[in-house]
């Protein structure tokens, strides 16, 4: 007896189904339905839906700015809390820095990976924050901790441009440890 899929992969597989050239348009507006309105699969549908508008090369279903707040606010209805972050990059791609802001404080505050890496990239950067290097560091690293390990990268080539070559060195020496190797890095 085959076990059951979960709704990840069950999702993925409805993901393929859409994108088969040999999909026909019939069978493609049900699998829209069900993607774009399903609340079964604890909102990772609505955020692939935000992340066709995001990815402008692919055009599987066109999405709105619009429907993809909606999809976003789906997705937070239905516990998945991946939404605020999603919600973040909406709203700084549409240079809408109050509403960018308040959602990546919110991701993070729900220990989200991806926020910690954007939190302190944009520390780093001083536009959407000001510019705090001690708190990006420290975000960064939080980044690290919870799995983002292309937060290495980010601390890696801080500490260079500072000229702190040991911190780099450092940095490098975990990342190699963590199975992550640094962009540049030769041994």
């Amino acid at each position: 007896m085959e076990r059951p899929l979960t709704r990840k992969e069950l999702l993925a597989r409805l993901i393929r189904q859409a994108e088969d050239p040999f999909c026909t348009t019939e069978e493609l507006s049900d699998l829209r339905n069900i993607i774009f309105r399903s609340d079964s699969f604890s909102g990772m549908n609505h955020l692939y839906v935000v992340d066709l508008y995001l990815r402008k090369d692919f055009d599987l279903f066109p999405v709105r700015f619009e429907e993809a707040v909606h999809q976003c606010q789906l997705a937070l209805k239905e516990g998945n809390r991946r939404g605020y972050f999603y919600l973040y990059r909406l709203y700084r791609e549409k240079g809408q820095g109050p509403e960018a802001r308040n959602n990546l404080r919110l991701s993070c505050d729900f220990q989200d990976p991806e926020g910690f890496l954007a939190m302190g990239r944009e520390l780093l950067a001083g536009e959407l924050f000001p510019k705090d290097e001690g708190k990006a560091l420290s975000y960064l690293e939080r980044a690290v901790q919870s799995g983002r390990k292309d937060g290495y990268d980010d601390l890696f080539f801080y500490h260079l441009r500072k000229g702190e070559r040991k911190e780099a060195e450092e940095i490098a020496r975990q990342a190699k440890e963590d199975h992550h190797f640094l962009p540049g890095v030769v041994e």
